[in-house]
């Protein structure tokens, strides 16, 4: 028995039970649709969750009995599954708003490419890391990504950003962005490089981290370091992994655009410490305050689609950029 409220027609149908049994296990929506050909119907999955919406499987099974509304009230699993005739919209228009609004109040120097980073990073820092695939759908239906060329280059940035997230936000919550793109990705756009084939810890990377730590907090080793001389190991990993391995490589994502991820990747998490950092570096690598006040903005209202209200101190606050 698959699901002890599952119509026996449906777990009678082996070539469906694999795409049942993944619905049930992921929570996904499930509607049942009548078909006009005599007995027969149709079982449709969705394969994100109902608010956000990118594609489905539809499955007609032979043969079948008509619906009985129990059924009809079991498959019928979300208002937004009322009428399965329905086109299957790409994006969500709530998301679609949330992109329009984020792009549109992002300052103009950065917004072009800079929008959607601080939107993925404020989704992987809001548990809402599975919207990363709805993001990079609403990017690639601009006329400026219509090639594959190009949605190459987008996803690059696009991982980038994820890399540095790995450090600040964990890998576990990343590997779920990321999945979320690949599932919506034609195999045609896949970008099969690695920009980090070559890292190892050593002289190079270490003054690289150096350079780009002195920007940010006046010091070759951190703003930290003072506070933890008896805990030497986190000022290290700091200083030769989060930035020797991950924040100072800008090879991908300028200084600039590197603090348009970090500062939400942080921020989203309500830690004072490290955002007071993070808006003040922001001013370092050369924002302007009103630049830094609009981004940060921006995240709140991702944070505030995932349900969460943001408790941190603002680029006003900062006093001694």
């Amino acid at each position: 028995m698959l699901h002890p409220r599952l119509p026996d027609v449906a777990q009678s149908s082996l070539v469906l039970r694999p795409f049942l049994a993944t619905a049930f296990r992921s929570r996904h929506t499930v509607a049942w649709k009548p078909n006009s050909a005599p007995n027969s119907a149709s079982i449709i999955l969705q394969f994100l969750p109902a608010a956000d919406r990118t594609r489905q499987f539809q499955h007609r099974i032979f043969p079948s009995v008509s619906a009985p509304s129990a059924v009809q009230r079991y498959f019928a699993t979300s208002p937004t599954m009322s009428n399965a005739n329905d086109s299957d919209p790409a994006v969500s228009q709530p998301l679609a708003d949330l992109f329009a609004k984020a792009e549109a109040e992002f300052p103009p120097r950065f917004r072009e490419h800079g929008w959607y980073l601080t939107v993925l990073a404020s989704f992987v820092g809001t548990g809402q890391q599975q919207l990363a695939g709805s993001l990079y759908t609403h990017l690639v239906a601009q006329p400026q990504y219509q090639t594959s060329e190009a949605r190459q280059a987008l996803v690059r940035r696009m991982r980038e950003a994820l890399v540095k997230c790995i450090i600040i936000n964990g890998i576990p919550v990343v590997i779920e962005a990321v999945t979320s793109i690949s599932d919506v990705e034609k195999p045609e756009d896949r970008d099969y490089s690695c920009s980090r084939a070559d890292w190892q810890i050593g002289p190079e990377n270490s003054e690289r981290a150096a350079k780009v730590l002195k920007v940010l907090y006046k010091s070759e080793k951190g703003g930290h370091v003072k506070t933890l001389q008896s805990h030497l190991d986190i000022p290290w990993i700091s200083a030769n992994v989060s930035y020797g391995l991950f924040l100072s490589d800008h090879r991908i994502l300028t200084m600039q655009e590197t603090e348009l991820v970090v500062l939400p990747a942080i921020m989203t998490q309500n830690l004072r410490g490290p955002t007071y950092w993070h808006l003040r570096a922001c001013l370092r690598v050369g924002m302007e305050a009103e630049e830094v006040e609009a981004v940060h903005k921006v995240i709140e209202v991702v944070a505030a689609h995932g349900g969460k209200t943001l408790e941190v101190q603002r680029v006003k606050d900062v006093t001694d950029a």
